[in-house]
């Protein structure tokens, strides 16, 4: 079962964590001679001088994708990546059915679509992810000011959060980010989310209950899940197939 796992490349120019938790993923998932593609996600060009990436161990084959930083009232450069999105479907149109896509970091800027272009595909999806960085542009859930902001569900009021001087994103730009993250997180057959709120969050948006798994350490609860068989439809586990004219599962 191969697996190709992404990354996030963060809301600032600094290293995510997402970085550290890919890596511990894909040498787990090595460890059990799980054949693994991680495209990794940096901020920043190849010139400019950033701390080492988190390593991976000999059998983790490494695709590095490089992409700028986005000011933070530019919501939706921030949360899109043509490029990358264009790699990763180049990777998996060749993968059959029993391949995973996990994107860790979902909502901390980069592509939202990684999970519905994979599940497209007929591939197994899995996320991990933070909660205020699911629901906040900001990453941290911090208004400007410093206080810490319970507000996510009003775009206006973020739109002024995310403001750079007289620059400020557009309400859609907010409001779509959102919308493509919960669609795309709606795909995977597990979501393992920091908090409790998180959790609520994701079932009120449709996720189902036991797709859930609420967890700090990301990445060992989705070592355990991808390594598991995919549930079928009557509750046993068994492997998904998908259409070869389509690309649906079935």
């Amino acid at each position: 079962m191969p697996v190709v796992v992404v990354n996030a490349p963060g809301a600032t120019g600094s290293p995510h964590w997402s970085l550290v938790a890919a890596a511990a993923l894909c040498n787990g998932l090595a460890a059990r001679a799980v054949p693994v593609t991680w495209l990794r996600v940096i901020v920043g060009d190849a010139s400019a001088s950033a701390p080492a990436p988190a390593p991976a161990l000999p059998g983790v084959v490494v695709l590095e994708h490089r992409r700028a930083a986005a000011p933070l009232p530019q919501v939706a450069a921030a949360n899109e990546d043509t490029a990358l999105e264009l790699t990763l479907v180049r990777l998996l149109r060749p993968l059959g059915a029993d391949a995973a896509v996990v994107h860790l970091g979902a909502g901390a800027g980069g592509s939202p679509n990684v999970l519905w272009l994979a599940d497209r595909l007929g591939l197994r999806t899995f996320a991990g992810l933070r909660f205020a960085e699911l629901v906040c542009a900001r990453g941290d859930l911090r208004h400007r000011t410093g206080t810490t902001c319970s507000r996510f569900d009003d775009a206006e009021w973020c739109r002024r959060c995310c403001a750079s001087g007289w620059r400020k994103p557009h309400q859609s730009e907010l409001q779509n980010r959102f919308d493509l993250l919960l669609g795309s997180l709606l795909t995977a057959e597990r979501v393992v989310v920091d908090s409790s709120a998180g959790e609520a969050l994701l079932r009120q948006a449709g996720l189902a209950q036991d797709a859930i798994t609420v967890a700090e350490a990301l990445d060992q609860q989705l070592l355990l899940a991808i390594t598991s068989p995919a549930p079928a439809a009557d509750g046993s586990r068994a492997l998904r197939s998908r259409s070869p004219r389509s690309g649906s599962r079935s």
